[in-house]
Formats: structure tokens, sequence, C-alpha cells
């Protein structure tokens, strides 16, 4: 409980107690406790049932999205589809992406013939920097083979990207 939600109760009491004196003073002492505890179980219930104010740390905004700050709706939407598309590729990959070497040739294929020929290599400066630390820091520089752990961190990153260009 917040302490506004132990002032308003308090407050709340205090106000029940002065409207209902002059009933309070011709009970009983047994009477009075006995109704004093039934109104203690009702407010607890309701205090119970007062929603939590949540709160929420601010989000730290990543690079990939402090650099797609200034980007248009289009260039964030381009970025976004591809990476989302890789994503999808990487979580239906059934054996084609056996090691990180084959991925980085892939994707270096796939961003060819996605982005070449357009204006957005180079447009937003750090962007690819950015983009290839989130997904070094998912499965590593090495090429290594691509396990099913791996997989799952490159999607993820992958997916990371693709919502920090929103």
């Amino acid at each position: 409980m917040t302490p506004y939600q132990m002032a308003a109760l308090g407050v709340a009491a205090l106000v029940a107690l002065v409207y209902a004196w002059p009933m309070i003073k011709e009970l009983t002492p047994a009477v009075f406790f006995k109704h004093v505890l039934a109104v203690v179980a009702a407010v607890a219930l309701v205090v119970a049932f007062i929603p939590q104010k949540t709160v929420i740390a601010p989000v730290e905004r990543g690079k990939i999205a402090t650099i797609l700050q200034s980007a248009s709706k289009q260039d964030r939407a381009r970025v976004r589809a591809y990476y989302a598309a890789m994503g999808d590729v990487i979580h239906r990959d059934t054996g084609v992406i056996t090691t990180v070497g084959r991925w980085r040739q892939a994707n270096a294929n796939a961003l060819d013939l996605a982005f070449k020929g357009t204006d957005l290599p180079g447009k937003y400066p750090g962007l690819d920097a950015a983009i290839e630390e989130v997904l070094i820091k998912a499965i590593g520089k090495d090429d290594v083979a691509m396990t099913a752990d791996k997989k799952a961190a490159l999607a993820a990153a992958l997916g990371e990207v693709a919502d920090a260009a929103r």
C-alpha cells in the first residue's frame, strides 16, 4: 500500500467515525467491537483490490534507434522489413546456415540485393557498425558452427534491430 493510499484510508476512517459517532456511542462494547472488526475486514478487502501504480523505468534508447531517430518513415520501414525478414529466415532455417561464416556471407549477399543501388547505404553514419555490434554480441565474430542456441540468439538480435527501426 502506498503512503497516499494509507493517508486516504485514514481520512476515510476519520470521516466515517465522525459521521457514525451518534450511533456508535449508543452501542455496547461487545456490539461495537463486532462492527469494528467487520468494517476493518471490509476496508482491508477493498484496499487489497486497489490497483498499485506501476513505475516503469525509462527505456534506454539503443544506438540503432538513436541513429534512425531522424530517418524517414520509409527508411525505417526498409531497415525494419529487411531485419525482420532475416530473423524469420534464420528462425525457419533447417540446415542451410551451418556456420557463422555462412551466415555472414548470406547476410552480405542479401544486404547487397536489398540495398545496393538505393540511397540507404552510408546515409546514416554509424548504423552499420551499431547493427554489427548487436549481431556480434549475439553470435560472436568467430566462424563456428551455427548451433540452435546461436540461431535463437541471432534471430532475437535481428528482431531487436528490426524493433529499433520502428
